[in-house]
């Protein structure tokens, strides 16, 4: 009885975020960044996302002192981010894009499987997607492709660098791309042997701005696919329906705060 009565006393005396733990909300992301959204350089990860996920938190637990929780990131192949997470070794991913076998073994924010539009969801953390890049020359002469967005209207010969998701796609269309360790490798295949190269949109921007490619790629204007991307959290997690919620919407909040994306994008410049 004497213990009992201690212990409600020191309840009482003592705040109650003293007994609040730090919960660690473990993510695995693409270990070839994506400057300036997300790096891992020299053991440090830091980028944009970083800054809007560290923030969302930072204003979840000043709302409610409970949700006392700390990021931790670690960068992988994308396809064995993908896999760990239907293990449930981490919590959540940056990033990926909504499908129906994905959510099978993630937890995607409210509204997903409904985007009528690209890049309309208002859970999105990014809007991405895939890009078709063609030489300007094919034997010395004017390279006349244009891809008009379907899958189908793709060459027959396709490359690609490791780990891309819409290997899937291309996969059920009967396209089999050559795939290479870089993007670098498989352009300049292309430029030897013809065809096109698949990317990201992010990498296919950055190749059409650096001087080895420049003057020799068509980045096509029809993107090959292009949606909503978000931070789904493995369906092993122990974070419950509530706590998954509350980030996703803390998310959303800081990725529309105009004052705080021109802070942190200044930084990166």
């Amino acid at each position: 009885m004497k213990f009992l009565s201690f212990f409600i006393f020191i309840f009482l005396i003592f705040p109650s975020n003293l007994f609040a733990q730090n919960k660690i909300i473990k993510a695995c992301s693409d270990n070839r960044g994506e400057y300036p959204n997300i790096n891992f350089v020299k053991g440090k990860t830091f980028g944009v996302w970083v800054d809007i996920i560290n923030e969302a938190l930072v204003r979840l637990k000043s709302e409610n002192e409970k949700y006392n929780y700390s990021l931790s990131i670690t960068g992988i192949p994308i396809t064995k981010c993908q896999s760990e997470l239907i293990k449930g070794k981490y919590d959540i991913m940056l990033t990926s894009s909504y499908n129906k076998r994905r959510s099978s073994f993630f937890y995607f924010p409210p509204g997903s499987e409904k985007e009528n539009k690209p890049c309309s969801s208002p859970f999105k953390f990014a809007c991405n997607g895939f890009v078709v890049i063609s030489p300007k020359k094919i034997n010395n002469e004017e390279n006349k492709y244009v891809f008009n967005g379907k899958i189908d209207h793709l060459p027959d010969l396709v490359f690609i660098d490791k780990g891309r998701t819409i290997m899937g796609d291309l996969e059920e269309k009967g396209i089999v791309p050559e795939v290479s360790e870089k993007i670098e490798v498989s352009i300049n295949r292309m430029l030897k042997e013809g065809g096109v190269a698949i990317t990201s949109v992010h990498t296919g921007i950055t190749l059409l701005q650096d001087a080895k490619y420049s003057d020799k790629i068509i980045l096509q204007k029809i993107p090959l696919n292009i949606t909503s991307y978000y931070i789904p959290f493995s369906k092993k997690s122990k974070f419950t329906e509530d706590e998954r919620l509350l980030f996703w919407k803390s998310i959303t909040a800081v990725s529309k705060d105009k004052n705080f994306l021109a802070k942190i994008n200044n930084q990166y410049k």
